[in-house]
Formats: C-alpha cells, structure tokens, sequence
C-alpha cells in the first residue's frame, strides 16, 4: 500500500538486575503495587506524553488500565534496560536536566513489582485524572498559548524516497519586539516528522524567502554545502554573532521549552524577522 502523510509545524508561545521493593507491610504480608495507585501516576509522568492519541506512540496507548495491561511485560522489560522513556543522556553523570524524562530507581522498582504481581488493576478511585492540555500545549499552570505560528502551507511527504531538510520560513506576526517565556515546537504529523529545529532569522535586503532555495543550490554548486547565503541569524548564539542560536526543538517525546531565567530570549519583530523551520 502506498501513502503519504503532511509533515507541519506549530510553535507555541506563551508569556539489569532489579533492587527489591519494599512495600508496607500488612498482617497477611507485603501490599502489592497497583496500576491505579502507584502506576498510572508514574505513566501519566513519564509516558503519556507520547503514548496516546495524536503523538508518536499512539500505537501503544498506556492511558488506562485495559490500554495499559497488554503491555505489562513489555513495559517491564523496557524500563529495566532503560530503553523506556528514551532518554539519551548519561545516567551515570551527576549533571541533571530540568527536562530529564528518565525514571529513578524507586519508580522503575514499582513498575517491575507490579509487574511481577500479576499487573493488578487496584481501586478506579485512587487513579489521578488524565492529563489534559490545549491541542497538545504542555505548559505546567495549564496556561494556553498567547500566540500559535504555523507553517505556511503543509508539506506532502512521498511514499517512497529519501526527503531532504525541509526549510520553511513565517514573518515573525509582530508590531514590536517581545521577550518569550515558554516555547513549545509540534509537529503537524508526528509519523513522519524526525525532528525540527527553529531559529529566528534575518533576510539580508532584497532577498525574498522565495530566493533562498535557489541560493543555497547556488552555493551547493560552489562547495558550500552549509551556507545559507542571504539569511543571517536575528537572535545570535551568546558569544558568536555569526552563530544561530536555537530557540526551540523538536524530537519524539520532546518537553515544553521553560526560560525561567531572565532576561528570556528576545522574538524580534519586523518586515525581515523570520522563523525558520527546519524540518527532517
């Protein structure tokens, strides 16, 4: 069967062994760990984020219970080697990220106990609410986006072949400058969306976004195989001024962007403003 599939984008803005676990202990001997009680937060934590409908891993949904129990022993065997959630970083590094989707020790020991014990259900009351967030927008206060930019048009993906990096550029919609706070970056349709990468960039006079793809083939031609000629970044990286600085991205499974810090990174308004999706 041959298909095709839209690769989109939306940027969303707004201002092994097993250590033995210990339960407590009863007059009749240790108490099971259950999905409602002790698994289904951990999912809803660490997993549901791509495993439900609309997101990468929709073909295996770990919502509720009789989603979750087909895939008990898998979901055993995955978090013991760590494969699941992906998270590439070193573990063995003292560093720790803010976004780090990782499981601990303790939470990967209550999903093999539960596991172990014949995956019980346990009492519906006790399961937390599913998560819930506007078209996907995962800021943590449950704030909706102040401003949504999409692509221009969509991208037809063929059945068959290699397709380069896709780059699509949006006058940035502002009458002036703005500091962001949060960014998120989502794909139209996860399925063939690799990765996307969004910088903020400036057209050098008299070029039109029409004319880059014929300047970069241009360049291609000379030997230049990573030069953009005609786009300069807007937002430089800290201590390079001829450096992109990334302002968001994109992978399966990939967090809500927080700049608690200040200042945040600054969106520059303007006739030549633009973001640039880079989309593979």
């Amino acid at each position: 069967m041959r298909s095709t599939g839209r690769a989109d984008t939306n940027l969303l803005i707004g201002i092994a062994s097993v250590a033995v676990f210990n339960f407590a202990a009863t007059a009749t001997g240790p108490v099971s760990p259950t999905f409602s009680k002790e698994v289904a937060p951990i999912l809803s934590r660490h997993c549901v984020t791509c495993h439900r409908a609309g997101e990468i891993a929709s073909a295996v949904p770990l919502l509720i219970y009789d989603e979750v129990r087909p895939w008990a022993k898998s979901i055993k065997e995955k978090v013991i080697t760590r494969e699941m959630p992906p998270w590439p970083a070193d573990p063995n590094r003292s560093l720790r990220f803010r976004n780090d989707a990782s499981l601990d020790q303790k939470e990967i020991n209550t999903l093999v106990a539960w596991v172990n014990a014949g995956a019980p259900k346990g009492n519906a009351t006790d399961s937390p609410p599913p998560p819930v967030s506007a078209a996907g927008w995962r800021h943590p206060t449950g704030r909706n986006p102040d401003l949504i930019i999409s692509m221009p048009q969509e991208f037809e993906v063929p059945a068959q072949g290699t397709v380069p990096y896709v780059r699509r550029l949006v006058n940035v919609p502002l009458s002036q400058d703005r500091w962001v706070a949060a960014l998120q970056v989502r794909p139209g349709n996860p399925a063939v969306v690799h990765h996307i990468a969004i910088t903020e960039d400036t057209l050098d006079k008299g070029v039109k976004p029409a004319d880059l793809e014929a300047l970069a083939s241009f360049a291609r031609q000379q030997g230049f195989q990573n030069v953009l000629p005609g786009l300069r970044p807007a937002v430089p990286a800290p201590g390079n001024n001829s450096g992109v600085d990334m302002l968001g991205v994109y992978t399966p499974g990939t967090t809500l962007e927080m700049y608690e810090f200040s200042p945040p990174f600054l969106m520059f308004a303007g006739a030549n403003s633009y973001i640039s999706n880079n989309v593979h």
